[in-house]
């Protein structure tokens, strides 16, 4: 399956796609960057004659699926050591869940419209804890990255496998209220929520970091 092929399936399930450097990056972030002047597909989706021509002019490229509201997607961004200790106390529900090329995890939850109080697209809200929300968007497997590895779905926690959840509670209370105001914590959310080790499984030891 190519990957303009894939780009195709995401926008049949809603999702805003746009062409990223991939391998012809200069770097690990410079291979996360648009083709393409991408901001307008934060408000509208791309044609599919649109896609087949990025790829057409890119063959290389990567896929990456724009956040927030256009897409209905929130990306909670696992990377490096810190997260480890950030999230080892918080929990969250099963989900769509993907390892990025340097041995991090994408975890993919519905949007809400409560979101739209807040700045969610931001580095750091916690240690190793990036989130992707309005204004932001993600590279999405099967993505090949700068150094070849793969993004690459878990096993049974892929599109075709289960359902994307809501925000974990616990991120409202890490979130910035565009008014400025404070944001009070929230505390826990449904019975149903699993600590993030658990749902990750053995991936994180195979993880590359």
């Amino acid at each position: 399956m190519t990957l303009e092929s894939v780009a195709q399936e995401y926008l049949a399930l809603g999702f805003s796609v746009i062409p990223v450097k991939g391998k012809h990056g200069k770097d690990v972030d410079d291979a996360k960057r648009p083709l393409i002047l991408w901001e307008e597909y934060q408000h509208r989706m791309p044609k599919p004659d649109e896609i087949s021509q990025w790829f057409k002019q890119w063959p290389h490229a990567d896929i990456a699926i724009v956040t927030g509201p256009i897409s209905d997607l929130f990306i909670i961004d696992l990377d490096g050591e810190e997260w480890r200790k950030s999230v080892a106390d918080k929990e969250f529900l099963m989900t769509w869940t993907a390892r990025t090329t340097r041995g991090g995890f994408h975890y993919y939850c519905k949007w809400s419209p409560r979101l739209a109080e807040y700045v969610t697209n931001r580095a750091r809200i916690l240690p190793g804890v990036d989130i992707r929300g309005a204004g932001g968007y993600a590279v999405a497997p099967p993505s090949q990255g700068f150094n070849g590895i793969p993004y690459a779905w878990i096993d049974g926690q892929s599109p075709q496998n289960c359902e994307r959840s809501a925000v974990p509670e616990w991120i409202y209370s890490h979130l910035t209220r565009k008014d400025g105001a404070t944001v009070s914590n929230t505390g826990g959310g449904t019975a149903s929520k699993t600590p993030i080790f658990e749902i990750l499984q053995g991936e994180i030891g195979r993880a590359h970091v």
